[in-house]
């Protein structure tokens, strides 16, 4: 017996991609530190498995994958000061396909060992995810927090304790959820989704 698609052009990511994501980054990362592979790990590299992990499980028919998006709401607005440089991108972008409706899947990741990794981005990420969400009501978002599990334990237990003095719950909204997986030393992998 055979599954067969919805008839309407409405589509969706799988609610458990964060969990898949979780579980799959981090058994990824075992893996790799098992094969002594651990002198490659960073972001870039996160990157590539999170983009298979999602690729995985979605229709590319339905759904389009975006890595290093320049999202409009992130970008100055017009008749302004223009920065410099790049465009501010998001890590991923998953949207409905041109002939598609459906909601969206804003994505920052960051390897915690990094030092582009620290409270002041991971804040900053928190809240570009949170203009995201404000301004696409069909946007989900989600941060994605990987390196040894004390790194990314440090970094959850400051924004836990970050939270009771600004704005950040209301970022996090309806909870911060992060599972912890990956031995003590090896790696770990977290998703914090809205």
């Amino acid at each position: 017996m055979t599954e067969q698609a919805p008839s309407s052009s409405q589509v969706k990511v799988k609610r458990d991609i964060g969990r898949l994501i979780a579980h799959g980054l981090a058994s990824k990362l075992t893996f790799d530190q098992a094969c002594m592979r651990a002198a490659l790990f960073n972001e870039i590299y996160l990157h590539g498995t999170i983009d298979e992990i999602v690729i995985s499980n979605i229709s590319t028919a339905d759904l389009w994958v975006r890595p290093g998006y320049a999202q409009p709401q992130l970008q100055d607005a017009p008749g302004a000061r223009k920065k410099t440089g790049r465009s501010r991108e998001l890590d991923f972008f998953i949207i409905p396909a041109a002939d598609r409706t459906g909601r969206s899947l804003a994505m920052e990741v960051k390897w915690t060992p990094s030092r582009h990794c620290s409270w002041g981005n991971v804040v900053f990420d928190l809240y570009r995810l949170k203009l995201i969400a404000m301004s696409e009501a069909t946007t989900d978002c989600m941060l994605v927090l990987s390196g040894p599990r004390d790194g990314v334990t440090k970094l959850r237990d400051r924004v836990r304790a970050e939270s009771q003095k600004r704005a950040i719950d209301r970022v996090c909204e309806p909870g911060l959820v992060l599972r912890s997986t990956g031995s003590k030393t090896g790696s770990g992998g977290h998703c914090a989704s809205r």
